[in-house]
């Protein structure tokens, strides 16, 4: 009998606290992009409450701005509410993807991706423009190339 009540009141219990459960409130909800294909890979908070966004674009329009060829790496830097403080294409004539970004220590970037050019903002791409380079930019705060590096062999 005893084990009756506590089942009982285990279920209302339970029922209850499911009841009061609320979803969470979304705190902003923003599109960004163009008239062509845009994809987010990796998204990660900044030491300013804000967010950086890597992936990739093939636009050349709305939110986008300077499309080197047929896809570039495509970072944003957006402000606590969602607001883009800047955004960059990154790449060269053939296709770019950006797969992971962290902040560094000294608040620029890390971004690491593949790329299948050797113009543009890439150089030492090793092998033809038909197999891909793992490719590294370091970004300091404000979304400039310190530095950039092709790592790979003749083929993917």
């Amino acid at each position: 009998m005893k084990i009756k009540y506590l089942i009982l009141e285990i279920f209302i219990l339970l029922t209850t606290i499911i009841a009061n459960a609320q979803a969470p409130q979304i705190q902003w909800q923003k599109s960004y992009g163009g008239s062509e294909r845009e994809m987010l890979h990796c998204i990660r908070q900044t030491n300013d409450d804000g967010y950086i966004l890597a992936g990739e674009s093939r636009s050349n329009d709305g939110d986008v701005r300077g499309n080197y060829g047929e896809s570039d790496y495509w970072i944003v830097k957006l402000n606590s509410q969602g607001d883009t403080l800047w955004e960059k294409h990154y790449g060269g004539t053939y296709r770019e993807t950006a797969y992971a970004i962290e902040q560094t220590n000294d608040n620029g970037f890390i971004v690491v991706g593949y790329s299948y050019s050797n113009d543009g903002d890439v150089s030492g791409h090793h092998g033809s423009t038909l197999y891909t380079d793992l490719w590294v930019l370091k970004l300091n705060s404000n979304g400039d190339i310190v530095w950039e590096k092709s790592l790979g062999g003749s083929n993917h």
